[in-house]
């Protein structure tokens, strides 16, 4: 009976999540298409029409995954992590506000991140615009490229767009996995390190006896604890991506 009811509470969270945030895409590319009737007829000379196109389509389409997956995971994680440092400080105070040193620690993570993260995805966003305002122009002047033989030109033209483009996913691509994996488990080994010393020493002391079902209670909320923050961890690149691309739509 228990399964039935979260598997329908579960459905009516997706079915939710999913609708609000097809109704706020829907109403940002509303929003968008309507400004683009009110800006000076200048900026449609500066801009590409495929990067205008690319601001209407994949950059509110970006931002559909912030409201679908991202704030759903960090905010059921953050509660999950306020559930297991109550029980840490049932179990030891101690240890546990040792354990809070997770939270500036993510926080401070999260800004280096959003540093170069944010570095990098306006430099992928600005140029997958570009890219599409240069296939939109390629394939619309064709006859004139082919008619004064221009096509090594038009290629290398985009091949240096593609390059660039390259280059920026793979340095973000390295700033995620250092983020998701190698952050996370760092912090969970020094903790852990933290717990053998911190119970090491008082099992030296003749009152420090400990039990064994404590050291497993503890070992079990420690473990817990992690996966909040992996899952929280992991949703940095889809938020910067979000950030920006609404950053990208509004501008």
């Amino acid at each position: 009976m228990l399964l039935i009811i979260a598997g329908v509470f579960q459905f009516y969270q997706t079915f939710s999540l999913q609708k609000a945030s097809n109704q706020i895409v829907k109403k940002m590319r509303n929003d968008i298409f309507s400004h683009t009737h009110t800006v000076p007829i200048n900026y449609f000379v500066d801009q590409p029409a495929g990067r205008i196109v690319a601001r209407v389509t994949n950059d509110t389409e970006a931002i559909r995954d912030l409201y679908e997956r991202v704030l759903s995971i960090i905010i059921t994680s953050a509660i999950y992590m306020l559930g297991i440092f109550v029980a840490l400080f049932i179990l030891d105070a101690k240890l546990a506000a040792f354990c809070l040193l997770v939270i500036p620690l993510i926080l401070g993570w999260m800004k280096v991140y959003k540093y170069f993260g944010s570095k990098y995805n306006k430099v992928i966003r600005a140029t997958v615009s570009e890219i599409n305002g240069n296939i939109n122009e390629a394939i619309q002047g064709m006859p004139i490229i082919q008619a004064f033989r221009r096509e090594k030109k038009t290629n290398d033209d985009f091949e240096v767009l593609n390059k660039r483009h390259f280059t920026y996913q793979r340095k973000l691509i390295k700033l995620s996995a250092l983020t998701s994996y190698n952050l996370v488990t760092f912090f969970r080994n020094m903790t852990f390190v933290v717990f053998i010393w911190y119970f090491g020493s008082q099992s030296l002391e003749p009152s420090g006896i400990i039990s064994i079902g404590m050291l497993y209670a503890f070992v079990d909320y420690l473990t817990r604890l992690f996966e909040p923050v992996t899952d929280i961890v992991n949703q940095l690149p889809l938020l910067e991506q979000a950030r920006v691309a609404g950053g990208e739509c509004l501008s």
